[in-house]
């Protein structure tokens, strides 16, 4: 990110426009993170979730774990589904690989980008 402030006011415009899918391609993913964290902070009225390969999908708010399934297609189901069913709700999911190609994980975003 050339420029916080500014990085950070585009995501805050994004997220009011309610864009259904943002990809942000840093290598300062904890950077990212705690942008991402303190809009969170911002929009309480929406929650956000961070899915990591790591430590699978959980809240950006607290920390707490929404699966034991730490696998990136858990994390896509999950979601789907609550997408479906809740107007305002952000989800975060890094190292994410593949979305430039033709695959079934470009596939999986682009489905739920339309939504």
């Amino acid at each position: 990110m050339t420029n916080l402030t500014e990085t950070r006011e585009v995501l805050k415009n994004y997220l009011k426009a309610r864009i259904p899918l943002v990809v942000i391609r840093s290598m300062e993913r904890n950077r990212c993170a705690d942008v991402l964290a303190s809009l969170a902070g911002e929009f309480r009225q929406m929650p956000f979730y961070i899915h990591t390969r790591t430590e699978g999908l959980k809240q950006l708010s607290d920390g707490m774990l929404v699966s034991e399934d730490a696998s990136l297609p858990a994390a896509i189901d999950y979601a789907t589904n609550l997408i479906k069913r809740t107007e305002y709700v952000n989800f975060v999911f890094t190292d994410v690989e593949e979305l430039d190609d033709e695959s079934p994980t470009s596939r999986h975003f682009a489905e739920l980008a339309r939504l």
